[in-house]
């Protein structure tokens, strides 16, 4: 009997050890997209580590597989979360700035992404990966990007009422570049970095507008699109492309902005 156990405690180190190298690599093997919530599953997942050793020891083979079972979905867990910062970084490195962050304030860790899907506050997160990027990409569509009631339908985003917060931002900035209030490219980032501003059609970085003649045809579509927005013109199609999020749901096919011969031909016509 002493013999047989002494083979059973041998058989538990010897798993308990798999167990960990195998928890191990999964663990390092993405460190560097390492999240502080991370060492909330790398300490469960120890404990029941442990704890298999003591219920392979004394032979609790259910009570064992159902433990290993837990260290396993938090072994896939946390592989998702390593992907999900993995994902967010890359882009940013690459200078891919994720659309969403034009609305929130800070990247949401995946347990957030997974939590907004049953809260009805509006999920940013969900809509760029089903929408936006896949639109900006050239790739397939999910069906609950349709237009802008579904969208309101499936992520509680009034995608209407957003795109026209861009382009008040949007001629909030063209005032106050026409007013010398933004003098300069850093008060100009500065701006839309703090979401008070928003990109808008400009002239290319070394050319002044009090240097082009105002009958050439110099960078004229730009400063078409500058004026049209200084003027409090519909947002057009052309207008539409400066900003990131207006782009995004106008190539999801989303909203469908008129082009400015379309507006220029409607207001001849009255």
């Amino acid at each position: 009997m002493l013999e047989t156990d002494k083979k059973w405690i041998i058989f538990a180190i010897a798993t308990t050890l798999l167990l960990f190298i195998i928890g191990g690599f999964i663990f390092l093997k993405d460190v560097v997209y390492y999240e502080r919530e991370q060492l909330y599953y790398i300490s469960l997942y120890t404990a029941l580590a442990l704890l298999s050793f003591v219920l392979m020891a004394r032979q609790k083979f259910i009570l064992f597989g159902v433990v290993v079972a837990v260290m396993a979905g938090i072994l896939g867990f946390s592989t998702l979360k390593y992907d999900w910062r993995k994902n967010f970084i890359t882009a940013t490195d690459y200078g891919q700035k994720p659309i969403l962050l034009e609305r929130i304030d800070r990247y949401p860790s995946f347990e957030a992404h997974l939590i907004s899907r049953f809260q009805k506050e509006p999920n940013w997160i969900g809509f760029t990966n089903d929408c936006l990027t896949p639109a900006l990409s050239g790739q397939t569509i999910e069906t609950t990007c349709l237009n802008s009631a579904v969208v309101m339908s499936e992520y509680g985003i009034d995608i209407d009422a957003e795109i026209e917060d861009q382009y008040q931002r949007m001629s909030y900035t063209v005032q106050q570049i026409e007013r010398g209030r933004i003098k300069n490219d850093r008060q100009y980032r500065g701006c839309v970095a703090s979401k008070r501003c928003a990109p808008v059609p400009l002239l290319p970085q070394g050319v002044k507008a009090d240097e082009i003649d105002p009958r050439s045809e110099d960078h004229l579509e730009v400063r078409q699109l500058f004026w049209q927005i200084a003027a409090g013109g519909e947002l057009s199609r052309e207008v539409c492309v400066f900003n990131q999020l207006c782009n995004a749901v106008m190539k999801a096919g989303i909203v469908t902005p008129r082009s400015v011969a379309e507006i220029e031909e409607e207001r001849t016509a009255r």
